[in-house]
């Protein structure tokens, strides 16, 4: 981004005065509802169309990859951690969007290992009435997580 930012001495980097006119422009349009792009969440419940070795296969590379990216914002994490925010003055707007990130990478990772602890225990992909029992299950569980409580409901 030519004009935008700059690189200043220890590979920190600035934002020009025109980057700045372009950032606040961002900031002040409006912002687009949580979009989740996740393949792997496609190609889960389309398995059926595959092998039970894909099925695995897409849950391996999926953990692997969440495995490799937790490992490697740790030193990132450790430099502000350590250096007492000394080089990010916006740490404390920082920290909200990291921790997103992170509890979103740490349930994916957990989502994709007990996925492939599941499919271990499956000859194939193809329905069987065990299989339908147990996902039906998993849906009533997953509408009961969703359903408000009422104990935390304005008036209550």
């Amino acid at each position: 981004m030519a004009g935008v930012i700059r690189t200043v001495d220890h590979g920190q980097h600035t934002i020009t005065p025109a980057g700045k006119r372009v950032l606040a422009e961002w900031i002040a349009s409006p912002s687009k509802q949580l979009t989740f792009e996740f393949e792997a969440s496609l190609k889960v419940p389309f398995a059926d169309n595959s092998s039970i070795e894909q099925l695995r296969a897409t849950l391996d590379t999926l953990a692997g990859g969440l495995d490799t990216g937790l490992a490697e914002v740790q030193p990132y994490l450790r430099a502000i951690v350590d250096d007492g925010f000394g080089f990010q003055p916006q740490a404390h707007l920082s920290a909200m969007s990291i921790a997103l990130i992170e509890r979103l990478m740490v349930a994916t990772y957990e989502w994709a290992v007990r996925a492939r602890e599941i499919a271990d225990g499956w000859d194939n992909v193809e329905s069987t009435p065990e299989k339908e029992a147990w996902a039906h299950d998993v849906y009533r569980s997953v509408l009961t997580n969703l359903e408000p409580d009422p104990a935390t409901q304005p008036g209550n």
